[in-house]
């Protein structure tokens, strides 16, 4: 049986990140897991910090919680609520995406909901955008 994916634009494409960027809060209660996915392109390198954050409800106090990173092909690596430093920018063939996942097990039914946080690049012209594919129904709709 073929997995149901969806997916949601979170930041348009354009020079994203000169701004602290927040997304939207993404529901887990029905779906397995939701994986943000961070594209940048070339341009001046510079590191940002990855957070994810879970609350319970649309007005559940915001907590940082612990994730998952991929980069191409290699397997996830786990990373703490503390955050992953991300390297945005470079030159051609230097740039690309990451891949942060969180399952829905692992919000322990503690929380229903995600989002994702990278912190402001000062005067940062590198292009880029987020998307959320959320992946696989829990339960039959």
């Amino acid at each position: 049986m073929a997995e149901l994916i969806k997916y949601k634009p979170l930041v348009e494409n354009g020079a994203i990140f000169a701004d602290a960027i927040a997304s939207d809060y993404i529901e887990l209660t029905n779906d397995r897991k939701v994986q943000f996915v961070v594209e940048s392109g070339v341009g001046t390198a510079a590191d940002t910090t990855v957070t994810v954050k879970a609350k319970l409800g649309a007005s559940g106090t915001a907590v940082a919680i612990p994730f998952k990173k991929k980069i191409g092909q290699v397997t996830y690596t786990n990373i703490e609520k503390t955050g992953d430093t991300l390297s945005i920018g470079g030159t051609t063939g230097e740039c690309g995406f990451a891949v942060y996942e969180v399952s829905s097990d692992a919000l322990k039914g503690e929380y229903d909901r995600v989002n994702i946080n990278l912190t402001a690049i000062a005067s940062s012209t590198v292009p880029g955008s987020i998307v959320a594919v959320i992946v696989g129904s829990r339960y039959s709709e």
